[in-house]
C-alpha cells in the first residue's frame, strides 16, 4: 500500500509502539494525526513529523465520541486508523477495582470499537484501512480486498 499523502490516525502515539508507528508512517510519506493523553509529548512528536496532535483521554466516552470528527474537520477523512492505545491493571484481575476494570474496558475495547465504527464509513468509501492492535483487535479490523 502506497502511504504517501495518506492520513493516518494513531492512538497511544506518545511513546513505545505508537511513537514507533508514527515515525514509520511519516517515514513512508503519510500525514500522521497523533492521539494520546500526554499533550506535550504528542505536540513535540507531531511537530517533528509534520503531523497533528489531538490530545484525548480514550477512557472518556465524550472525548472518544468527537475524536474522529475533530481529526477529519482539521485534515479530511482518515485513510488508516491504528488503535494502539491500551491499558493494563497494576495487579491481577481479581485485585483490580471496578473503576480500574471500567477504564481498561473503555480504552482497550470500547474506544477502539467506537473509533472503528465512526471511521469505517469513510474507509469503505475510500477503500482505506482500519486496524486495531488492541487486545481485542481481531474483531475490530477491516481491510478491503484490493
Amino acid at each position: 500500500m502506497d502511504l504517501r499523502g495518506k492520513r493516518v490516525l494513531i492512538t497511544g502515539a506518545s511513546r513505545g509502539i505508537g511513537e514507533s508507528l508514527a515515525h514509520a508512517f511519516a517515514g513512508a510519506g503519510a500525514v500522521v494525526a497523533l492521539v494520546a493523553r500526554s499533550e506535550e509529548a504528542i505536540q513535540t512528536l507531531a511537530a517533528e513529523l509534520g503531523g497533528a496532535a489531538h490530545p484525548a483521554d480514550l477512557s472518556n466516552p465524550t472525548q472518544v465520541a468527537t475524536l474522529i470528527q475533530r481529526v477529519e474537520d482539521e485534515a479530511g477523512p482518515i485513510d488508516v486508523l491504528v488503535n494502539n492505545a491500551a491499558l493494563g491493571t497494576p495487579g491481577g484481575f481479581a485485585d483490580a477495582s471496578g473503576d480500574e476494570l471500567r477504564q481498561v474496558t473503555e480504552v482497550n475495547y470500547l474506544a477502539p470499537a467506537e473509533l472503528c465504527r465512526q471511521a469505517i464509513p469513510a474507509c469503505f468509501a475510500a477503500a482505506a484501512v482500519t486496524s486495531s492492535i488492541s487486545p481485542l483487535g481481531q474483531a475490530l479490523s477491516y481491510s478491503p480486498a484490493w
